[in-house]
């Protein structure tokens, strides 16, 4: 999952667009509320197999794409929106000076250990 979240412009809401418009062409707009980000759900990792690389030069570049994967968009309405659709606790929580980062190699060792 990927979260994007749009910043607001609040100065941008005081701002109507030019034109004539008639009374009557204000019974036919339906009024929808713009989303306040997008939430990508995808199938694959961030390996080159699931995005392909390059390959050629720069006046030629060729993608080699090893095999497809499945991604949706989702546009996200509001915070709570946001929090019942994602699997993770938000804001994450900062790390402090008693915390240790997350080293995928120290990692994979301690697995390994018996």
């Amino acid at each position: 999952m990927i979260v994007g979240i749009l910043e607001s412009k609040s100065s941008q809401k005081g701002n109507t667009a030019s034109g004539s418009e008639t009374e009557d062409s204000d019974d036919e707009i339906e009024v929808i509320e713009p989303a306040i980000g997008w939430l990508y759900v995808g199938s694959h990792n961030f390996t080159p197999s699931a995005w392909g690389n390059m390959s050629g030069s720069a006046f030629t570049p060729v993608l080699n794409i090893k095999n497809y994967e499945l991604g949706i968009v989702f546009p996200i309405k509001d915070a709570a929106h946001l929090d019942k659709l994602t699997c993770w606790r938000r804001p994450p929580r900062k790390y402090g000076s008693q915390d240790l980062p997350w080293m995928q190699e120290e990692s994979k060792a301690l697995r390994e250990a018996p």
